[in-house]
């Protein structure tokens, strides 16, 4: 039984917990938090995982790096460390950073993470099979592809966009005047 934390409109916990799965519905400006790592290569690639079959959402589907909810107790980060790990034997630590991005939709936080300058061999990763069903190395293009031929979650191809442009640039999104 999963327990999920239940925050305000400003990011802070109100001290409700939710069971996943309740039918309860959130009300006006209450969110969970879900959190995604993108892992990038020096080739300008995204790691990416095809969820397994058995998944009871976007199963046989592409997805970012990894992902998962914040249980109770956690924060973005510890979340993201355990996600790595859990889904494909990862250990990283992300006590000292913060989400490259936060995106607030309908009663949802999604903080992203934005990983490079690591060296992942994919081939000694050690995926959870009861999640994962593969991995692989993917271009922007690839994936675009992907979500156009439906085999990749529906995410906005302008996210996807987002997060290999946030890749390029350091996160460092305004220029102080320099063209």
């Amino acid at each position: 039984m999963e327990l999920w934390d239940v925050f305000d409109k400003n990011k802070d916990f109100t001290g409700r917990i939710i069971q996943r799965g309740s039918k309860e519905p959130l009300t006006n400006y209450k969110y969970t938090l879900l959190v995604h790592a993108a892992i990038f290569n020096d080739q300008d690639e995204m790691l990416i995982q095809k969820r397994q079959s058995t998944k009871s959402i976007y199963p046989n589907l592409w997805d970012i790096t990894c992902s998962g909810h914040q249980l109770s107790g956690e924060t973005s980060q510890d979340t993201v460390s355990r996600e790595l790990k859990d889904e494909l034997g990862l250990n990283l630590d992300f006590e000292d950073d913060i989400p490259n991005i936060t995106i607030t939709s309908s009663n949802l936080f999604t903080d992203f993470y934005i990983i490079q300058g690591i060296d992942v061999d994919i081939n000694i990763l050690r995926i959870n099979d009861e999640a994962v069903q593969s991995i692989t190395w993917a271009s922007k293009d690839e994936i675009l592809q992907l979500i156009d031929e439906g085999k990749f979650i529906n995410y906005s191809k302008s996210l996807i966009d987002l997060l290999f442009f946030l890749k390029n640039t350091n996160g460092d999104v305004i220029n102080n005047g320099n063209q």
